[in-house]
């Protein structure tokens, strides 16, 4: 795990602070053009629409990504929700490295 943001309950949208930690990853990836990512996204069983709102703070961070030109084949998303006694666990968007010819 590289990086990991935590969302407010019941939001997708991250603004620049909650971002940040997403800048030194993508320095990785430019650094090491054969490694890749996973983003894995959870979201608390009590918050509204938790698939749904796992896969829009996945999307969010994709975004952040390919917005710098880092090409979707070298990154994967995993959504998930978190367990019931998570707490702000289940409100993060981890960020996996995988190494050059590791593949999930």
């Amino acid at each position: 795990n590289i990086a990991q943001i935590v969302f407010g309950r019941n939001r997708e949208a991250a603004g620049p602070a909650e971002l940040s930690p997403l800048e030194a990853v993508l320095e990785r990836l430019r650094a090491e053009p054969e490694g890749r990512i996973s983003i894995e996204a959870y979201a608390d069983p009590d918050e509204r629409e938790p698939q749904r709102l796992a896969a829009a703070r996945a999307g969010t961070v994709l975004r952040f990504f390919l917005e710098r030109s880092i090409p979707q084949s070298r990154v994967s998303t995993v959504v998930g929700l978190g367990g019931r006694r998570g707490g702000v666990r289940n409100r993060t968007v981890d960020i996996i490295w995988l190494p050059d010819g590791v593949r999930f």
